[in-house]
C-alpha cells in the first residue's frame, strides 16, 4: 500500500500547528503567572485576531479579569463555551465576575 505524499505531508502540518499551539499557550500561561499579562495577551492575539481555542480563550479572559477588564472577561468566556460548551469551569468564572 502506497501512501499519498500530500496526506502525509497534512498529517504531519497538523501535528506541527498542534504542538506549536500548546508551546505558545505554555508560554502564555507562564507570562501570565509571572504578572507579564501585556505579554500573554500579545502571545494569544496575533494580528488582532482571537484564537479559536478554548484554552486559550479562557486564558485571555483570565488575563482580562486581573486587569479588572471584567465585560471582556465574561466575552472571551462565553467563547469559549461556545466551543466547550460542557465546560463548568468557564460558567463558574462567569458567575465569579
Amino acid at each position: 500500500m502506497n501512501a499519498n505524499p500530500q496526506l502525509l505531508l497534512s498529517d504531519v502540518n497538523i501535528a506541527i500547528q498542534h504542538h506549536i499551539a500548546q508551546i505558545r499557550l505554555a508560554r502564555a500561561t507562564e507570562l501570565a503567572q509571572a504578572g507579564r499579562l501585556l505579554e500573554a495577551e500579545a502571545l494569544l492575539v496575533q494580528n488582532g485576531e482571537l484564537p479559536r481555542n478554548a484554552r486559550e480563550l479562557d486564558l485571555l479572559a483570565r488575563v482580562a479579569a486581573r486587569q479588572a477588564r471584567f465585560d471582556e472577561a465574561r466575552r472571551r468566556w462565553n467563547m469559549a463555551m461556545e466551543l466547550e460548551p460542557g465546560n463548568e469551569i468557564y460558567r463558574q468564572c462567569i458567575e465569579h465576575l
